[in-house]
């Protein structure tokens, strides 16, 4: 339960910077809902004079409006799925004149060659890129098909 994700009794939110600490850490009133519970014990922290918890700059899920978390198999309804990932890149005449295209792209290059994005082989990756018009790009499974590209305008 130590690692668990703090989450409203009521609503099922995230415990997030917007939740109140109430009676000096043993309840927390929910940002959304606004029900007050009971702070689980191995979550309980002191507050100090202006309501905040002590511990505050060692719980992100407190500090950041967005916080990644490994899902347990209770929050999971089917097996993972392989990560995919999207570039969005400018290639707009400004974009390209200023050398931007040629560094996001050598950046993507070197993201993928490394072989430390998350997924390995498994990883999914799309390209889209937009000046005045949106393009999307398709390419065939590892070794087949030709790629395509759809304009949207």
């Amino acid at each position: 339960e130590d690692g668990a994700i703090v989450r409203c009794s009521r609503c099922k939110a995230y415990i997030n910077p917007f939740v109140k600490f109430l009676d000096d850490g043993d309840r927390w009133a929910c940002s959304l809902c606004g029900f007050a519970q009971e702070t689980r014990p191995s979550y309980r922290c002191p507050l100090d004079e202006r309501g905040r918890r002590l511990d505050l700059e060692h719980r992100p899920e407190l500090c950041f409006g967005s916080v990644d978390h490994i899902a347990t198999g209770e929050f999971m309804s089917r097996p993972p799925q392989d990560p995919a990932f999207v570039f969005v890149v400018d290639v707009s005449f400004d974009a390209v004149a200023s050398g931007l295209v040629e560094a996001v792209v050598g950046g993507m290059r070197q993201a993928i060659e490394s072989g430390r994005m998350q997924g390995g082989d498994r990883a999914r990756l799309g390209i889209i890129t937009f000046d005045s018009a949106v393009h999307f790009y398709r390419f065939g499974a590892a070794g087949g098909g030709a790629p395509s590209r759809v304009v949207v305008s």
